[in-house]
C-alpha cells in the first residue's frame, strides 16, 4: 500500500495475509480460565500456608508450576493471605492482588501486598510478579 494515493497492486493480498495469520494467532491462545485461576491460586497459597513446598504442586492433577522467591526458597512461612477480586486481564492470563502475612525464622512478621499472574493453558502457572 502506498502512504498515498492509490493503493499498490499487491495491497490487497497483503492485507488479507496479516489477518489470516493474526486470525490464526489468536486463535491459537488458549482463554484463560477465571474461575479456574483463582481456584489454582487460592490452592497454591493454602498449600504453602500448610507448609507444602512450591515442587510439591507439580504432581496434583492438574499439575500447578508456582514460582514466588519467598516460597521456593522457604525463607518465609504463608501466616494468612487475602486474595482481592476481580482480576485484571493481562495478555493470556490474569493478575491478582494479594496480601500475604509472613513470618520470618525469628518470628518476625510481615505484612505486604503482591500481585500473581496466573496462567491455566496449557498448563497451570503462577509467577509473583517483582516490587
Amino acid at each position: 500500500m502506498t502512504c498515498f494515493g492509490r493503493p499498490s497492486p499487491g495491497a490487497g493480498l497483503f492485507a488479507m495475509t496479516v489477518l489470516a495469520l493474526a486470525g490464526c494467532c489468536v486463535s491459537g491462545l488458549a482463554p484463560v480460565d477465571p474461575e479456574g485461576a483463582r481456584a489454582a491460586l487460592q490452592s497454591a497459597l493454602e498449600a504453602w500456608a500448610r507448609g507444602e513446598s512450591a515442587e510439591s504442586l507439580a504432581h496434583l492433577k492438574p499439575c500447578i508450576h508456582v514460582s514466588d522467591p519467598d516460597w521456593s526458597g522457604e525463607r518465609l512461612k504463608l501466616v494468612r493471605f487475602e486474595v482481592a477480586a476481580p482480576p485484571a486481564v493481562v495478555g493470556a492470563g490474569l493478575r491478582f492482588q494479594a496480601t500475604l502475612t509472613t513470618q520470618d525464622v525469628r518470628g518476625r512478621s510481615r505484612r505486604q501486598a503482591v500481585c500473581y499472574r496466573v496462567y491455566t493453558a496449557p498448563h497451570v502457572c503462577i509467577t509473583r510478579e517483582a516490587e
